[in-house]
């Protein structure tokens, strides 16, 4: 009995093609997605991961992070747990972009893992949903002075209504009518209310921040019109 194969023999120059395609060994360069919020700084993860195909073999790399400066501004990047004893520098050689350069004195491949860390300050008063990062000019390299094949993969600090902060504090904002006064209440049983703050509607948003929030297992909040 004949094969489909045997019909259309094209079809095997295919499947080796793909064959080859899907085991090509590739090294990943990545930025995380952080939760931020205005007036504060988001830290970003670079990741590095490298096939499992092949020995390891990237030992340097140059990458720009590209930002709208109006949104975000960006601090000199920091080791990650993966970097070791590599070399990692960074600089911004323009408005909106942070380059970031690692490499090894010695040859020694990078490993997997965050090999770097960057600060984002949120610029305060922000209340878009996305501020997106691009990574773009990705360059890698072996030991042997040869580029490494790679695929990047952007990142973002997104803007959360409400965040809890690192000392275990809550932050939030909410939309505003001008002239239009608003009170905020906290409740651990969602039937005892107490006031924290009466505000009024001077802008589109208003920023607040329970700095009582750490004392508490869990607090529900809400904002109503004052009577």
């Amino acid at each position: 009995m004949k094969t489909g194969l045997l019909k259309f023999p094209g079809l095997l120059a295919w499947l080796s093609l793909l064959s080859c395609l899907c085991g090509r060994a590739e090294t990943n360069l990545f930025l995380g997605s952080v939760s931020g919020y205005p007036g504060l700084t988001a830290t970003v993860p670079l990741f590095f991961k490298e096939s499992s195909n092949t020995p390891p073999r990237v030992v340097a790399l140059q990458a720009d992070v590209a930002f709208n400066p109006a949104l975000l501004s960006s601090g000199a990047a920091v080791p990650g747990p993966a970097l070791g004893k590599r070399v990692l520098d960074s600089n911004e050689p323009r408005a909106g972009v942070r380059r970031i350069l690692i490499y090894s004195l010695n040859n020694v491949p990078l490993t997997n893992g965050i090999i770097a860390r960057i600060p984002f300050a949120v610029a305060p008063g922000l209340h878009v949903s996305t501020a997106g990062l691009l990574l773009t000019n990705v360059i890698m390299a072996t030991a042997a002075a040869l580029p490494a094949p790679s695929t990047g993969v952007n990142g973002a600090v997104i803007i959360n209504p409400v965040f809890v902060r690192d000392d275990g504090d809550v932050s939030f904002f909410f939309a505003a009518t001008p002239d239009q006064t608003y009170l905020i209440q906290a409740s651990t049983t969602l039937t005892n209310w107490v006031t924290l703050s009466t505000n009024s509607g001077t802008a589109s948003f208003i920023d607040f921040t329970d700095t009582e929030a750490h004392t508490f297992s869990y607090r529900f909040y809400r904002i109503i019109p004052a009577p």
